[in-house]
């Protein structure tokens, strides 16, 4: 393992963030957390050093499958700005004008990547290739709970309404 080296949650990662479904140990799990595509291994092993062996935990993460090194996209996604800060008081998202499957999934993936970032693009294709809104539906439960572990609670409910007011 290259300590320099930026690393993101797997597929398998998010789904354990999400639904706890292989059952980590609380000190690996919260490595995972720490895990966000933005900090170098040895950042994170730094950061994790009061739950002991945090370099090993690190390591089990990366043979688990539950993390592995940041890939660049094979095609660069054009700048954008950077969003603004909400307020403290922001209002609610507003119902939007087009109700359709296409508009809550774009809205759901955008969310997404504005909330959680780089760690939501398996996130999202997987939002994008839903067929039925039950499918959305049962994605937007499932990752309303990582929304509320890095953005909050309130975060996870704009999600969520956001999504549910764009489907017919």
């Amino acid at each position: 393992m290259d300590k320099n080296t930026i690393y993101q949650k797997s597929a398998k990662g998010l789904e354990e963030m999400s639904s706890r479904t292989y059952k980590l140990p609380a000190r690996e799990r919260s490595v995972l957390i720490m895990v966000d595509g933005k900090s170098t291994a040895q950042e994170v092993i730094d950061k994790a050093k009061h739950f002991g062996d945090a370099e090993h935990f690190f390591l089990a993460l990366i043979k688990e499958g539950f993390i592995g090194p940041l890939v660049a996209p094979a095609v660069p996604a054009p700048a954008a700005p950077a969003p603004a800060a909400p307020a403290p008081t922001q209002a609610p998202i507003p119902a939007p004008s087009e109700k359709s499957l296409a508009t809550a999934k774009e809205f759901a993936s955008h969310y997404l990547t504005k909330v959680i970032g780089p760690d939501a693009d398996l996130m999202t294709v997987q939002i994008e290739g839903c067929k039925t809104t039950a499918e959305l539906v049962q994605l937007v439960e499932k990752y309303r709970e990582i929304v509320r572990s890095v953005g909050g609670a309130r975060r996870a409910e704009e999600f969520s309404a956001g999504t549910a007011a764009r489907l017919p």
